[in-house]
C-alpha cells in the first residue's frame, strides 16, 4: 500500500520499482489497482485482502538476482489517496522481490501537476531542454513576414515560415492562439537536414514529451501552454496539409477542424500533436479526422487525439511507419469516434505500439479500437490497450499481421456492452495473435461476417468468411459471457476455418462458445478452461443446419467447470 493522499494536483506519471532478491525468475508481472485499503502487513487476511480493479501495467522478461525492475503504470487510474497495488505473476518461474522491511523496498514514483500554481502543467522535465537547442527562426502570433525571424521580437508569422522553409531550417513556434492560417507545405528537407516546426512555451526546448503526450485526459487545449490552431468554423478545413519529405512537427495543438493533419510526405515525424473535437460534434455522422498519414517511414509519437468523429490516427499506404506512445480518447456521446487506430490502404510493415484506445462507457458507437483493414500485410500491434472497444482484423487482404502483448478491457459481460473484444471479420487470414489479455467482456473473441460496404484499392476484399488460418497463442480471457462467438446474421454459410488456439487460459466464462455459422477444423491445444458454466451452445432455428462446432481439444486442462470435459 502507498499513501498518495498528500499529493495536491493531477498525477501525470507513475512507476513501480522493486529489486529481485533471493529468488530469480521469469515471466509476466501484471500490476492492478486494488479495491480496498483497510489492511496492513500484520492484519492481512483472506477476508480483507483487496480485490483487483483496473489494470495498470505489465512487464515480461527474465528477472536475474539483484536486478532493479521498473514498470510504467497508467497514471490516469490513480487518485490522491491511499492506494493498494496487486501484482500478478504468470507464465514463468516464480520469483521474489525485496519487501518493505529491507533497504531495497519497493517504490512507487509519481509525478504530478500542482493545483496550487498557475504555471502550465507540462511534462515535469519540460522546464529545461534535454539537449542543446539548434539555431533557428522564431514564429509568434504577432510575427510578420517582413521581419527577419531571428528573435521573438522580430519573429515571422506561421504562414511565412511555411512559405520560406527549406532543408535544415528549424522554426520555433511560441505558445499562442494562431487562429486558422492556411498552412500547406510543399518543400521538404533531406535525410541529414530535415525541416522542423517545434512549439515551445516560453523558451525553445521547454516542452519535452516522454512516453506519451504532455496533454492528459480532461485537460483543455490552452494557447498559453503550446501553439494552438483553431478552426474558424467548426468541423471544416484541415489545420496542416503537408506534401513534403523529411519534415518534423512537434508540440502543436489543433482543435475544431474537420481534419487535423494530412501528411502525404515520406520520412515525416509528428510528435506531441494534440488534436481535439474534430468533425461534427453534435450529431452522428462520419466526420472528423485526426492524423491522416499516407507517406512511408512516418513516425507518429506521443500524440493525443480526443473526439475525432470518424478516424483518429490512420496509416494508409504508409509502409514502414510507426505509431508509438499515442492515446486516442472518445467521450462525445453525440458523435463518438469510429476508428481509433487504423492501418489500411496497402500499408505493410508498420508498427503501432505502447498506445491506448479509450472509449467512454455508454457511447452509441462501439468503435474500432486497433484495426487492420482491407489490404495490409506484415504489420504489428504490440503493447497496446483498448478500453471498452476492440482489436480488429477485417477483410481477406489482411494477412500475416501480428497482435501481441496487448490488453482488452470491457465494461461488463452484459450484452449491452458487446463492444470490447478481439474481432476477426470478413476473411482475415494467416494472422498471429499472441499474449493477448481480455477481461470483462460479452464475447472475448468474435468471428463474424458482414457487408462492410467498403471497396479499397484493387477491388473488394470483403470476403464471405469469418476468417481462416489464424493462430491464437497465449490468450488469457477472464470473466466473459462467451469465450468465442461465431457468426450471427443471415449469411449462414460464412465459415470460420482452421483457426488454432495454443497455450491459452480461459476462466470465469458462461459459455466456451456460442456458434451460429459453420466452423471447420478449429483446434485448442495445451489450453486451460476453468470456472465455466456451459460448454458450447449451437444456435437452433434457421442456424441449426450451420451452427455445429467442429473442434478438437488436445492436451487441454479442465478445472471446476459445470460441464463434462470433452477430453
Amino acid at each position: 500500500m502507498f499513501d498518495l493522499s498528500k499529493i495536491d494536483g493531477q498525477i501525470t506519471s507513475a512507476n513501480l520499482e522493486f529489486t529481485i532478491s533471493s529468488d530469480p525468475g521469469h515471466g509476466t508481472i501484471e500490476v492492478y489497482l486494488g479495491k480496498g485499503t483497510n489492511w496492513t502487513e500484520t492484519n492481512l487476511t483472506g477476508s480483507n485482502k483487496p480485490s483487483s480493479d483496473s489494470f495498470l501495467g505489465s512487464i515480461k522478461k527474465s528477472y536475474p538476482l539483484g536486478s532493479k525492475e521498473k514498470i510504467s503504470l497508467n497514471a490516469e487510474s490513480f487518485n490522491a489517496e491511499k492506494t493498494s497495488l496487486i501484482l500478478l505473476h504468470k507464465n514463468g518461474n516464480d520469483l521474489a522481490f525485496a519487501s518493505k522491511s529491507t533497504s531495497s523496498s519497493p517504490k512507487l514514483t509519481v509525478t504530478y501537476s500542482s493545483s496550487s500554481t498557475s504555471s502550465p502543467s507540462l511534462d515535469p522535465e519540460a522546464s529545461k531542454p534535454i539537449a542543446p537547442v539548434a539555431k533557428g527562426y522564431f514564429v509568434t502570433v504577432n510575427g510578420r513576414a517582413t521581419n527577419n525571424g531571428l528573435s521573438e521580437s522580430s519573429a515571422w508569422n506561421l504562414e511565412h515560415a511555411f512559405k520560406v522553409a527549406k532543408a535544415g531550417d528549424v522554426f520555433y513556434i511560441k505558445a499562442g492562439n494562431y487562429g486558422n492560417p492556411k498552412l500547406v507545405l510543399y518543400k521538404g528537407g533531406t535525410a541529414g537536414n530535415p525541416i522542423k516546426f517545434i512549439g515551445y512555451n516560453r523558451t525553445p526546448g521547454d516542452i519535452v514529451s516522454h512516453n506519451g503526450s504532455t496533454f492528459k485526459y480532461r485537460d483543455q487545449v490552452d494557447s498559453n501552454k503550446m501553439p494552438l490552431l483553431t478552426a474558424s468554423r467548426a468541423a471544416t478545413g484541415t489545420a496542416i496539409i503537408q506534401y513534403a519529405d523529411y519534415v518534423e512537427f512537434e508540440n502543436l495543438q489543433i482543435t475544431g477542424y474537420k481534419t487535423g493533419i494530412q501528411s502525404d510526405g515520406n520520412h515525416v515525424v509528428l510528435r506531441n500533436i494534440v488534436a481535439t473535437n474534430l468533425g461534427t460534434q453534435n450529431y452522428n455522422t462520419y466526420s472528423g479526422f485526426g492524423l491522416m498519414v499516407t507517406g512511408n517511414n512516418t513516425l507518429v509519437e506521443n500524440c493525443y487525439i480526443l473526439n475525432a468523429g470518424a478516424e483518429a490516427i490512420k496509416l494508409f499506404g504508409a509502409n514502414n511507419s510507426r505509431v508509438n506512445n499515442c492515446s486516442v480518447y472518445s467521450d462525445n456521446s453525440k458523435n463518438p469516434t469510429d476508428y481509433y487506430f487504423l492501418i489500411a490502404g496497402g500499408t505493410n510493415n508498420a508498427i503501432i505500439e505502447n498506445s491506448v484506445a479509450n472509449r467512454a462507457a455508454g457511447l452509441s458507437h462501439g468503435g474500432h479500437g486497433f484495426t487492420i483493414k482491407d489490404l495490409a500485410e506484415r504489420n504489428t500491434i504490440r503493447n497496446c490497450t483498448a478500453y471498452k472497444t476492440n482489436f480488429e482484423l477485417n477483410f481477406s487482404g489482411v494477412r500475416f499481421n501480428t497482435i501481441k502483448d496487448s490488453f482488452i478491457y470491457g465494461a461488463s459481460t452484459n450484452g449491452n456492452d458487446w463492444h470490447a473484444n478481439l474481432s476477426i471479420f470478413n476473411g482475415a487470414n494467416n494472422n498471429l495473435i499472441k499474449n493477448l489479455y481480455i477481461q470483462d467482456t460479452w464475447a472475448a473473441i468474435n468471428w463474424a461476417e458482414y457487408n462492410d460496404g467498403y471497396v479499397g484499392p484493387g477491388g473488394d476484399r470483403d470476403q464471405v468468411s469469418c476468417g481462416y488460418d489464424n493462430t491464437f497463442d497465449g490468450i488469457t480471457v477472464k470473466n466473459t459471457n462467451r469465450i468465442l462467438n461465431v457468426g450471427g446474421g443471415t449469411n449462414y454459410t460464412a465459415a470460420a476455418k482452421r483457426n488454432t488456439f495454443i497455450n491459452s487460459d480461459f476462466s470465469n466464462f458462461r459459455s466456451l462458445a456460442v456458434t451460429y455459422y459453420p466452423t471447420e477444423n478449429i483446434k485448442f491445444t495445451n489450453s486451460k478452461f476453468s470456472n465455466g458454466q456451459y460448454f458450447v451452445t449451437e444456435a437452433g432455428g434457421a442456424y441449426a443446419r450451420y451452427s455445429k462446432f467442429n473442434v478438437t481439444y488436445q492436451n487441454c486442462t479442465w478445472v471446476n467447470n459445470n460441464f463434462r470435459a470433452p477430453n
